[in-house]
């Protein structure tokens, strides 16, 4: 599956219920030339828990069930853009690492009500506005267990959520926000 371009089957002919009812947990790895999932994902009600890993050339991920728990995506070099994220309030689990063209701007953190664990590494282009990541701290504060892990420099107050300077990624500082 290594050059695969394109994975899709025709679910519109099939029923609804026919697609995939029962699937927990989807792992789309090593595909280096896929360059887009299908839309179907959405669909997929009883999805809990997606992995896409070294999916080189991936661009875009499509809008996701509501009831995702875990989403981590890994190495996809090429990916520009993610979905509506604060949509999916059951996550849980959020990972993106080595992302180094997504541009992406988190609005809705507070959203993210079961949210344990946000991790974001080497993306850049990432910006997460401080008031949401404060939002999102306050909200968890009382939480047995809350993990944060993403480079300080993706961090900027709200006025400055829409810098696109040309010299974001180039610093070499490894400072890390943990929570």
């Amino acid at each position: 599956m290594w050059n695969v371009e394109e994975w899709g089957w025709n679910w519109r002919h099939s029923k609804e219920e026919d697609c995939l009812p029962l699937l927990e947990v989807l792992k789309i790895h090593h595909c280096y030339s896929l360059r887009s999932l299908p839309q179907e994902l959405g669909d997929l009600t009883a999805l809990k828990k997606m992995f896409v890993w070294k999916c080189y050339e991936l661009i875009y991920v499509p809008r996701l069930n509501t009831g995702l728990e875990i989403l981590e995506i890994t190495e996809c070099f090429e990916l520009e853009s993610l979905p509506q994220l604060h949509l999916i309030t059951s996550l849980r689990e959020l990972i993106i690492l080595y992302c180094p063209k997504l541009k992406f701007v988190f609005h809705g953190l507070r959203h993210l009500i079961s949210l344990e664990v946000l991790t974001i590494k080497e993306c850049p282009w990432v910006v997460i506005p401080k008031g949401e990541l404060d939002q999102l701290v306050a909200l968890r504060a009382n939480s047995d267990f809350f993990h944060i892990d993403i480079d300080e420099k993706l961090i900027h107050d709200q006025e400055d959520s829409t810098t696109t300077s040309e010299t974001r990624g180039n610093d070499d500082d490894d400072d890390d926000v943990s929570a």
